[in-house]
């Protein structure tokens, strides 16, 4: 990310590459988050999935956050075309 924006505020756009790592740590990101929140409502037990828990809420909002579309296979399809290059 300081790559790009030592690159965005000295005026230029973006590189492709630069955009696919972008991607690239937004998919990391989001899964670490989920394995987190996953961890914690694992551990708790049964009291998480009880409305006003504060785990149900956030396991609630990462996995509806996960299922946005930035997040899908897509981020990491696009970040092995840009360091591996076009397939036949």
């Amino acid at each position: 990310l300081g790559d790009a924006w030592n690159t965005t505020t000295a005026g230029s756009p973006l590189a492709p590459q630069q955009e696919s790592r972008i991607g690239l740590a937004s998919q990391h990101a989001m899964h670490a988050a989920v394995a987190a929140v996953d961890f914690g409502f694992t551990s708790v037990g049964a009291g998480a999935v009880y409305s006003g828990h504060p785990l149900e809420r956030c396991f609630r909002d990462i996995h509806t956050a996960n299922q946005h579309i930035a997040f899908s296979g897509e981020g990491f399809r696009n970040y092995a075309r840009h360091r591996l290059g076009p397939t036949g």
